[in-house]
Formats: structure tokens, C-alpha cells, sequence
């Protein structure tokens, strides 16, 4: 490596590229999917599932929904009645 070293430098300008640090990266999130949300009976395929979900979505995001208040009485008064009521039973 060492003798190497300056010809890596030298052609690609950085030693980044070979630190292996997105591979570690993959490693700590595939474990942390066996240890969390895996069914352990086949973990090793549910982390190529999850994967393979993740590489599909990563183009698509999520459209918000408009939403229009229909009873806007309800927030300003109705429902902080409702809470005194539930208060003044429970004590």
C-alpha cells in the first residue's frame, strides 16, 4: 500500500474512494435489520428485500394531500369543551 500510495494521489487525488467506508456503512444497517426488524428465519433475505425496496423508491417521493378544514368551529371551541368535560369527570 504504501508504495502505491503516491500513485494513487497522483491519479485519482484522493484515498477516499478506497477506505471502504460505504461498505461499513451497508454492514451497520444490514445488522441493524437482523437485529430489529428481521423475522430471523431468514434474515439474510430480508435484508436483500429491504434493499432492493429501498433502491425502487429511491426516485419516487411522497405527494402531500390537500386538505381543507370542514368544521373549523370544532378546533376554536367544541373541542376544548369536550376537554374541560373529560377533566371535571376524572377528578
Amino acid at each position: 500500500m504504501v508504495y502505491h500510495l503516491p500513485k494513487f494521489l497522483e491519479t485519482y487525488k484522493t484515498v477516499k474512494l478506497f477506505s471502504g467506508q460505504g461498505v461499513e456503512k451497508n454492514n451497520d444497517v444490514a445488522r441493524s435489520i437482523v437485529l430489529r426488524k428481521s423475522n430471523n428465519w431468514d434474515a439474510a433475505a430480508d435484508v436483500l428485500k429491504l434493499e432492493s425496496r429501498q433502491w425502487d423508491l429511491r426516485e419516487k417521493e411522497r405527494i402531500k394531500r390537500s386538505y381543507t378544514k370542514k368544521k373549523s368551529q370544532c378546533w376554536e371551541h367544541e373541542l376544548e369543551e369536550e376537554r374541560k368535560k373529560r377533566r371535571k369527570t376524572l377528578i
